[in-house]
């Protein structure tokens, strides 16, 4: 509802069918900047094999590591010697042995002749970028990363990690700026770059902004799930419950598996819930009851859950009526869950409810 066709940062209005055309047109080649680094099946297997041989000489140490990735580029050692095709890659492995070994020249040194030998991958430029960083070297990481987007001009995770970067260093204009390159892509290959500028847009402040962003997403990528979480927390803080409610309900009925969200459905039913006085939570556990369709590896999470918010509530209870109601005789809802969750838990985490289970019967005097 609202949202203009071109997107919040003025692109990627593409519906699913317009999104699969532009995927054809590119073909595999890909857009300039954002070229698929192609290597034959024969390269790709003489990496395998340097690399499970390189992770063996590691294990003996970094030194034997190091002596062992500088053979495979020296052709004066046949037996060895890698297709050039591959080298960027071991220079990225000979970057992040001496990075390891503290030996901060060498690995700034190897970063730019992975760079310099495939200007378009996008990993050489991020990992530069990060020691740079990490080194306190802020002027020399932008020009990195700079210069890395110049030759991949819309890798999402180069577009991403410059847009947080620039974020950090309070250069916002900067950062939407790079946000705004995302108007000539299709939502399909932009939209994690989309979602950073929304979680910008909320982490400084700009609501609305964020809340039309998130908009567009759940709109046009209703099958990823965190888009969901990210919208509904934005409502339950600065917007209402009921519509962060809505939303969650939104994510369910096309994410009817996707747990994370009925545990955020769980904590604002159960604060409506306990608002209107309503002990026995009839919407927060009608909405466990639901819960029941996700995985079983997190069904023992959701009588976990629904243990501690009975608790919660057997305790409210209590207080608001100690006349009538005794700590003992609120709880057993609450025990009933923690029976439920025991029976579903894998035994080796078990004691994730055991530890909680004992609490609360200590508190009720059940020493």
């Amino acid at each position: 509802g609202g949202i203009r066709t071109g997107g919040p940062y003025g692109g990627g209005g593409a519906d699913n069918g317009d999104a699969k055309h532009h995927q054809q047109q590119r073909g595999s080649g890909g857009t300039s900047g954002e070229q698929f680094v192609m290597e034959s099946p024969t390269e790709r297997q003489a990496f395998k094999e340097f690399g499970r041989h390189f992770r063996q000489k590691e294990n003996v140490s970094l030194e034997a590591a190091r002596e062992y990735a500088l053979s495979c580029l020296d052709a004066s050692h046949p037996e060895l010697y890698l297709p050039p095709a591959t080298h960027w890659r071991v220079f990225l492995e000979l970057a992040d042995v001496a990075k390891r070994s503290n030996m901060i020249d060498d690995a700034r040194s190897h970063y730019r002749e992975a760079c310099r030998l495939r200007q378009v991958a996008s990993q050489g430029w991020l990992e530069h970028s990060k020691l740079e960083e990490e080194c306190g070297n802020l002027d020399r990481c932008a020009t990195i990363l700079q210069e890395g987007l110049r030759h991949c001009t819309t890798n999402e995770n180069l577009l991403i990690r410059a847009v947080k970067f620039y974020e950090r260093m309070g250069d916002l204009d900067q950062a939407r700026h790079l946000l705004s390159r995302t108007k000539h892509l299709s939502i399909d290959k932009s939209w994690k770059t989309v979602l950073e500028g929304a979680l910008l847009e909320a982490r400084v402040g700009r609501y609305s902004m964020a809340r039309e962003v998130l908009k567009y997403l759940t709109h046009y990528v209703p099958w990823y799930g965190p888009l969901y979480l990210a919208h509904t927390k934005l409502e339950r803080d600065y917007g209402s419950s009921i519509e962060a409610f809505s939303i969650v309900e939104k994510g369910l009925k096309e994410l009817p598996r996707y747990g994370p969200l009925y545990f955020q459905a769980f904590r604002l039913l159960e604060k409506e819930d306990l608002s209107q006085k309503a002990f026995d939570l009839p919407r927060t556990m009608e909405m466990v009851s639901r819960a029941d369709s996700i995985s079983r590896e997190l069904l023992w999470k959701v009588h976990l859950e629904a243990a501690q918010m009975q608790e919660r509530a057997a305790v409210l209870a209590v207080q608001d009526n100690p006349k009538k109601l005794d700590l003992q005789t609120a709880l057993q809802p609450t025990r009933r869950s923690y029976a439920k969750a025991i029976m579903l838990c894998p035994p080796n985490l078990s004691w994730k409810i055991w530890l909680p289970s004992g609490r609360t019967e200590g508190s009720c005097g059940n020493t």
